[in-house]
């Protein structure tokens, strides 16, 4: 006895080279009902990981046009 707490089994898969792997996020999994009535009104946040944040920077900024507001260094940038 381990002193563990079990996992829901239907969250989580056994793998032998992996150990436990959470399927919670696995989007091919997912049974979600859609309706028409789903709307975006507004997008707060969207994280883009990229290899180099200046090169980025001067794409959203320079290219895009998108509002510089700050920068989290060292791999941070926001923009509005």
């Amino acid at each position: 006895m381990t002193g563990r707490v079990p996992s829901p089994p239907s969250l989580l898969h056994q793998f032998d080279s992996k150990g436990i792997v959470s399927t919670a996020n696995d989007l091919r999994s997912a049974r979600m009902k859609t309706t028409a009535a789903v709307t975006l009104d507004r997008i707060k946040q969207i994280a883009i990981p990229v290899n180099s944040v200046e090169e980025a920077k001067l794409f959203y900024r320079d290219t895009l046009g998108l509002r510089h507001l700050f920068d989290a260094p060292p791999v941070l940038s926001f923009f509005d």
